[in-house]
């Protein structure tokens, strides 16, 4: 990627780093909550089998609260999530915007109007969809994996050293397709753009 490019996209997301920190929390908190759900539902079967109303109720209770808690969290979330993306599609758009019309029309009628319109909605929908779900994305999946990890290796150390090999083989596959499924997309782009 252009070292250029890079640097104004990082500067369009500065203003709004607060909201991607936010969603870093608040995916880390979703992913925490799945993995302590399963844990007081082994609570909830556990002490059904035992025969322990007491342990049902106050596993149920702390379930349903962290349940609520996962809900809020992910519905506020997502709502950040696309306030952030709006956000920075109408700034990009601005200023794409604003660049085109500064420039001589001689300097802008080399490019064929269809790839200007990809370049501002489609490209720009895209690069504001990663700037907002690569980070959040990250650390759900890795809170998640670690504290799976720990509830799995609590429980049965032998299944949960199958599970990792399963995840770095699975990890390999998607190295070797990345290359060709990244050559597709760059081909449909260059074709929607010529529409």
């Amino acid at each position: 990627m252009n070292k250029e490019v890079l640097n104004w996209i990082l500067g369009k997301v500065n203003r709004f780093s607060g909201n991607i920190i936010l969603l870093v929390v608040l995916n880390v908190i979703c992913a925490t909550s799945s993995v302590v759900v399963t844990l007081y539902t082994k609570g909830i079967i556990d002490s059904a089998v035992a025969k322990n109303i007491n342990g049902i109720i106050h596993n149920v209770v702390v379930l349903v609260i962290i349940l609520l808690v996962f809900l809020i969290t992910k519905v506020f979330a997502g709502l950040i999530k696309e306030k952030t993306k709006s956000m920075l599609e109408i700034s990009m758009r601005t200023e794409m915007l604003n660049v085109i019309v500064g420039k001589e029309y001689s300097a802008v009628n080399k490019y064929h109007s269809g790839d200007l319109l990809t370049r501002m909605f489609s490209d720009i929908v895209i690069i504001c969809e990663g700037i907002v779900s690569i980070l959040p994305g990250i650390a759900s999946v890795v809170t998640g994996a670690v504290s799976a990890f720990i509830l799995l290796s609590t429980i049965d150390l032998k299944f949960t050293v199958v599970l990792i090999v399963g995840g770095v083989i699975t990890y390999l596959a998607a190295r070797v397709f990345r290359d060709l499924i990244k050559n597709i997309h760059k081909s449909l782009q260059g074709a929607y753009g010529k529409l």
